[in-house]
């Protein structure tokens, strides 16, 4: 016996990937992946050149 009040098939529109990613929810998580990608570059280059510029002997654990 089948369910035909849950269509899962057609359920949110994921028989069409192109329709479900031209939506309002798939151009939200479009710009949310792009912009969680953009920091974590930003945030890893960052990190990148204080580690290639050495250590800061300006600091106070490192005078001598």
């Amino acid at each position: 016996m089948g369910n035909d009040g849950f269509p899962h098939a057609g359920m949110m529109g994921w028989d069409g990937g192109w329709q479900w990613l031209a939506s309002f929810h798939g151009v939200l998580l479009l710009v949310s992946l792009v912009v969680i990608v953009v920091v974590g570059f930003a945030l890893i280059r960052d990190w990148r050149r204080e580690r290639a510029n050495g250590p800061d002997l300006s600091a106070p654990e490192r005078k001598q």
